[in-house]
């Protein structure tokens, strides 16, 4: 389905949650250094993000802020997608020496018992002028709303 949609001119992105001290020093970052990769960790595989940004580098990504609602708060560029990422690869390794003040304790997770599926790199991180709400954005999968308790780590949608 992605490549009908990209064939029919439809834009793709990714919305995901995160939290609100992550995204807000990830925006001082990102409003000092646009250009500067700033990584985050996912706990699903973003496999489907992951092959849609080999093709169509890079995409918009939207945040909605963890326990706050279901509004986008956030919006940035998707840039790098690792699925599985293992410390040693040196694009991992690359990445997470990136990692802001709030997230460079946190590695790949490996002490959580959860380790991350993912680690991905966005820039020029953004506050949305007016947020809306994540209900507005459609889902490629099954082309329905994002519901309002979506609780998943990240879903391909249309860009807006």
């Amino acid at each position: 389905m992605t490549t009908k949609a990209l064939r029919d001119g439809a834009k793709l992105a990714v919305f995901t949650r995160n939290h609100k001290g992550h995204l807000d020093e990830a925006f001082r970052v990102s409003s000092a250094e646009p250009d500067r990769l700033i990584p985050f960790r996912g706990v699903s595989r973003w496999s489907s993000a992951a092959r849609t940004l080999q093709q169509y580098s890079p995409i918009d990504i939207y945040f909605a802020v963890v326990d706050s609602g279901s509004l986008v708060q956030y919006a940035a560029k998707l840039q790098r997608v690792i699925v599985d990422p293992q410390r040693g690869q040196p694009e991992t390794e690359q990445l997470l020496d990136l990692s802001t003040s709030t997230t460079r304790h946190e590695g790949l997770w490996e002490n959580t018992g959860k380790p991350a599926g993912t680690l991905y790199a966005i820039n020029h991180l953004e506050r949305v002028p007016q947020p809306f709400p994540m209900t507005e954005l459609i889902k490629v999968s099954d082309g329905q709303p994002i519901s309002p308790n979506y609780g998943y780590s990240y879903a391909l949608v249309y860009a807006r």
